[in-house]
């Protein structure tokens, strides 16, 4: 009779779950889960681990949202980035976007209706392998077509190509710039630029492994007013750039948003609150 009990309870447990994982919810369960243990495995494997460096940047969990991802997740750039940007680097991605909503199987990344829309922020970090500055030249100056290369390879590339948009799109254009000091030092070279790009919505069409953690896009169904799939959007962005000789790297932190408006408030309560060390 124990074993009879044991038994019904391991059935009833194991029913429970096969049913949970036809809800929402699991897709959010599920990008948590692998997310959190591919970005620590990337973390302790790359750039950051090789120089010592770390950089602790605020997620969604430190404010009461929903806005963001609860974390900042960490990938490896590897030889396509370097190959895209032609020069020999080593690079790290850190980067966050918008967060799921309860009971929902699609992050507001891919919500067309949502002010986190397409959005993301986060941090490069990358090393010139042959002895040079990625990002400024021999007097220290910034080349922002070089530091361009950067985001223009991570949306088109890592984000838009991974979500089945075959022919991606990256323009920006520098609107303003300045020098500031942030996270206790100084000389920080940083510009606002306007960006025209792909939106992520689209109708689901496959399986792609990127859903794991952006999840579902949405029915067009349930959109007012749904757009064209990967259709071209307007978005502000702004980076934030730095050689640390330190750990021989450039660090640029970046907000890439809807408005200008977003980009001021994430700048606030996620960039200004981030911390480097080594």
């Amino acid at each position: 009779m124990i074993v009879l009990k044991r038994l019904r309870i391991i059935f009833v447990a194991v029913m429970v779950a096969v049913l949970f994982m036809q809800t929402p919810p699991w897709q959010y369960v599920k990008s948590l889960a692998v997310m959190s243990v591919y970005s620590a495995y990337e973390e302790q494997t790359g750039l950051l681990s090789e120089s010592g460096l770390a950089i602790r940047m605020p997620g969604g969990s430190s404010t009461d949202g929903p806005d963001w991802y609860p974390f900042v997740m960490t990938f490896n750039g590897g030889r396509g980035l370097a190959n895209y940007a032609g020069k020999n680097i080593s690079s790290t991605i850190l980067y966050n976007f918008g967060a799921y909503l309860p009971f929902k199987a699609s992050s507001l990344y891919l919500d067309p209706e949502s002010d986190y829309y397409n959005s993301f922020y986060g941090a490069y970090v990358v090393r010139d392998l042959d002895g040079g500055v990625f990002g400024f030249d021999g007097a220290g100056n910034p080349v922002v077509d070089e530091i361009e290369k950067i985001p223009a390879y991570d949306m088109k590339v890592l984000v838009l190509s991974s979500i089945g948009c075959d022919d991606p799109v990256f323009e920006s254009e520098v609107l303003k710039s300045w020098q500031q000091d942030m996270l206790g030092f100084d000389d920080w070279f940083v510009y606002d630029a306007s960006i025209v790009t792909n939106g992520a919505y689209h109708r689901f069409e496959k399986d792609y492994r990127a859903y794991i953690q952006y999840g579902y896009p949405k029915d067009p169904d349930d959109l007012a007013y749904p757009p064209l799939d990967f259709e071209t959007v307007g978005m502000a962005g702004r980076v934030y750039g730095r050689y640390f000789p330190e750990v021989d790297a450039s660090i640029f932190f970046y907000i890439i948003a809807r408005d200008d408006a977003m980009i001021e408030e994430t700048e606030k309560t996620f960039i200004m609150k981030s911390k480097i060390e080594w």
